[in-house]
């Protein structure tokens, strides 16, 4: 039979096309597959909300790092030729440069835009600091000239980010002397490109990790919080095939006495003979039961031997019909055959767990009516195990068919029966 790899069809119709069983562990995986994926998309999601956050942060840890590394050698330049006054010019594009004498004042300046924001670069507070600081000093004005940096979230403001600088004391050679101080620093634009650059880096690893990253884990995590359930379920189905097997010959034998001692029915007290027939009753259910779990285990191990002919469906009918005619006559039952089976229905919510192994829809009616719960499974088996496909359709109240579609063997077509 098929699966709940399932599909539903319109009007109470499932069809069936692989394991059930497997398909509970479908069910199981995309769900969690599901959660998993959900719940890494919200941690990477999180993670970016708190990235966003601190991109200005990491903007100026960047520039200062830059600066740090150019302002150096300007002031070696500078030391180098003590009897000129700021004998610099500015690294590269993007930079700006000013110049301050011993005593805070202003000599000259390369990149400054006065009439923009960029004039704030050239307030003297950050020089006079570093007047009495052994190492460069730094800080970043906002547009407004204020000496702050602003940690908002980076993807909801529009403002220009802000100016950072340091500013580093020049001595003369072996002295203590002060030559001046020179003021580095980047402009608007070169910040902006560079938290552009940071905000790009940021969003494309983002989007690598919910396309690619997110799926994968939730697939691994989905897959290993499996692997017990399968590893249990596999154990169960190992036990049961066991089981089975070592059963069937104690049955077997317990009937087998059962009936020798019912052949001296009539030496027996009608109690003892009553006794008797239940149990080879019950001894013949297991022994069916007790088969029909060993040919499961078998279907479970690929170890059914499938064999395939022509068959004459009308033939097989009829032939069923006839057998099943003899046993209604002697229990004075009128058997008639229709194309339509009839009966109780099956409810939805049945219907898509049928071929589920000890399952049955009426768990009302006795055991001799409904069986064991193997039927369907075993039907389910032996389609699938010649690659077919079983549909069945169903309404309450009204009756359930059994559609079961196999792969030809052949193409050669059989011919009218003749009488």
């Amino acid at each position: 039979m098929g699966s709940r790899t399932w599909q539903l069809l319109p009007c109470g119709r499932t069809a069936f096309a692989a394991n059930p069983e497997e398909a509970v562990f479908a069910r199981l995986f995309r769900r969690l597959l599901f959660w998993y994926v959900s719940l890494l998309a919200v941690l990477v999601i999180l993670l970016g909300l708190g990235i966003g956050t601190t991109v200005p942060w990491i903007v100026f840890v960047s520039s200062e790092h830059d600066l740090s590394g150019q302002i150096a050698p300007l002031a070696q330049i500078w030391q180098n030729a003590p009897g000129h006054a700021c004998p610099l010019s500015l690294p590269a594009q993007g930079y700006m440069l000013a110049c301050y004498d011993e005593r805070g004042q202003l000599i000259k300046s390369l990149g400054v835009v006065k009439e923009g924001p960029e004039k704030h670069f050239l307030g003297n507070s950050l020089a006079l600091t570093a007047l009495h600081e052994s190492s460069a000093a730094q800080d970043a004005l906002d547009e407004s000239g204020t000496q702050q940096v602003q940690f908002d979230f980076v993807f909801l403001i529009t403002s220009r980010p802000g100016m950072p600088r340091q500013a580093l004391a020049v001595r003369k050679p072996g002295s203590r002397q002060i030559l001046g101080i020179v003021q580095l620093g980047m402009t608007p634009a070169k910040t902006l490109a560079l938290r552009q650059m940071i905000v790009d880096i940021f969003f494309t690893v983002m989007a690598l990790a919910i396309v690619f990253g997110v799926p994968a884990g939730g697939w691994y995590l989905a897959s290993k919080a499996l692997l017990p359930a399968r590893l249990a379920f596999q154990r169960q189905r190992d036990f049961i095939a066991n089981v089975s097997h070592e059963l069937g010959t104690p049955l077997a034998l317990l009937r087998a006495n059962a009936e020798v001692l019912l052949r001296n029915r009539s030496r027996l007290a009608e109690e003892d003979a009553a006794l008797l027939e239940d149990i080879v009753a019950e001894t013949t259910y297991m022994d069916k039961l007790t088969g029909n779990m060993l040919l499961l285990a078998r279907m479970d191990a690929g170890q059914l031997r499938v064999e395939q002919e022509e068959l004459d469906l009308g033939r097989l009918a009829e032939g069923v019909v006839r057998r099943a005619q003899k046993l209604a006559d002697q229990g004075k039952i009128t058997l008639t055959f229709q194309q339509n089976d009839t009966g109780i229905g099956i409810a939805p919510e049945d219907l898509s767990r049928l071929g589920e192994r000890f399952y049955r829809a009426d768990k009302a009616r006795s055991r001799a009516v409904s069986g064991h719960g193997l039927g369907l499974s075993i039907v389910r088996g032996i389609v699938a195990a010649h690659r077919g496909q079983l549909t069945l359709t169903s309404e309450p109240g009204k009756g359930t068919s059994a559609i079961i579609s196999l792969p030809a063997t052949r193409q050669k077509q059989i011919g009218p029966r003749t009488s």
